[in-house]
Formats: structure tokens, sequence, C-alpha cells
């Protein structure tokens, strides 16, 4: 997987074979308004894993 700037975002492997990031991002703290923000440009950087907990 790589960002938009083209540098590596590093992956694990599952037992499956699938893959996923190994940094994620949380927003379970933000407003809705922060999250929206955040989460457009995290998606824009290449970033997939968002974390949406409370």
């Amino acid at each position: 997987m790589t960002s938009s700037d083209g540098a590596a975002i590093p992956t694990i492997t599952l037992n499956d074979d699938r893959t996923i990031p190994v940094v994620g991002l949380g927003v379970g703290g933000l407003s809705d308004s922060e999250a929206e923000r955040v989460v457009s440009v995290a998606l824009e950087a290449g970033h997939r894993l968002i974390d949406t907990a409370a």
C-alpha cells in the first residue's frame, strides 16, 4: 500500500493472507466536524485504517 505521495504505508499480513495498515487513525474523541476534516485529510494521504470506536 502506498500513500498519495508514493510513500509506502507499512502493513501486516493476517492469518488469511489479507493485509491491514500498521498505523491507523483514531477519531473517538473528536467532534463530528473535526472527525470529518481529519478523516478526509487522512484518506487523501493514503490512510485506510480509521478507528471510530468511542
